[in-house]
């Protein structure tokens, strides 16, 4: 989520409470930058993608959501007026589902209070559809993420 290289996350893991609670180590030893490379770059996209796969699948089950034995689909055809997936719409409609899904975990009780960044990521959606310069999109873009992360 942040773009940390093994060095900036072995000093992170130091400085950081809440990392050192994030990967368990509140009472051991910090690792050195050379575990955190030789173990993560170990880590395969086929098996980060079937972790993410088994997690949704037990939470649509605990949630009653799914049983995973069945699939409906509709292929209705319908025209509708649609926008175009920009860049920008795309991460405002992240914000706006990631809000959605957070505050149902709420109110189910499986998390503690949601902080709301729709309003922020309104206004840096905004400002993006209305600015001209390249670079200055690209910062605005990097604050709508983080709208994202802040939520939780």
């Amino acid at each position: 989520m942040k773009k940390l290289d093994y060095r900036e996350l072995e000093y992170a893991q130091e400085d950081s409470r809440l990392c050192g609670a994030f990967i368990k180590l509140e009472e051991r030893l910090a690792f050195s930058f050379e575990v955190f490379h030789k173990y993560i770059s170990r880590i395969r996209g086929e098996s980060l993608r079937g972790l993410m796969v088994e997690i949704n699948r037990i939470m649509m089950q605990e949630e009653g959501i799914e049983d995973g034995k069945s699939l409906r689909t509709d292929s209705t055809v319908v025209e509708t007026d649609i926008h175009y997936p920009t860049n920008n719409a795309l991460i405002w409609d992240c914000i706006k589902t990631s809000h959605r899904l957070l505050k149902k975990l709420e109110e189910a009780g499986k998390i503690r209070k949601v902080r709301n960044s729709r309003s922020r990521g309104r206004r840096m959606s905004f400002k993006i559809n209305n600015t001209k310069k390249k670079e200055k999109r690209a910062e605005l873009f990097e604050e709508a993420v983080e709208a994202i992360s802040v939520q939780h």
